[in-house]
C-alpha cells in the first residue's frame, strides 16, 4: 500500500502585517525555508485561507475585515500549498467580488 503524506494548516492570516511585509520584501518572506520544505514534502498541503486575496471591494460593517495584497497568492504557491478552504467568516469581508477575485489569483 502506497503511503500519502498530507499536511494541513489552520488559519492563513497574510492580511494586515503579514501583508505590509508580503509588499515590501515579496512573497517569499512569510515562510522561512524550513517551513516550506515541510509544506512543499507532503503529498498535498491544505490550508485555511482567513481573509480575501483582492485589491476591490469595501470592507464590510463588521469588527474586523481581512484582504491580504494580490502576491499572498504568490506566497501560498511557493510555501506549496495545494488547496485552501475560503468558507469561513472572512470569506465576504470585501465582497462577493473580492472573493470571485481571491479564487481567481489562487487558480
Amino acid at each position: 500500500m502506497a503511503e500519502v503524506t498530507i499536511v494541513a494548516v489552520g488559519d492563513l492570516m497574510l492580511a494586515r502585517s503579514v501583508g505590509h511585509r508580503i509588499v515590501s520584501d515579496g512573497p517569499d518572506a512569510v515562510f522561512d525555508d524550513e517551513l516550506r520544505t515541510l509544506l512543499r514534502g507532503a503529498d498535498l498541503t491544505l490550508g485555511n485561507l482567513e481573509c480575501v486575496i483582492s485589491e476591490h471591494g469595501e470592507p464590510a460593517a463588521k469588527s474586523y475585515t481581512f484582504r491580504a495584497p494580490p502576491a499572498a497568492a504568490a506566497a501560498l504557491a511557493s510555501a506549496g500549498f495545494d488547496a485552501v478552504a475560503l468558507a469561513n467568516n472572512h470569506s465576504l469581508d470585501y465582497g462577493p467580488g473580492a472573493v470571485l477575485d481571491t479564487i481567481a489569483r489562487l487558480a
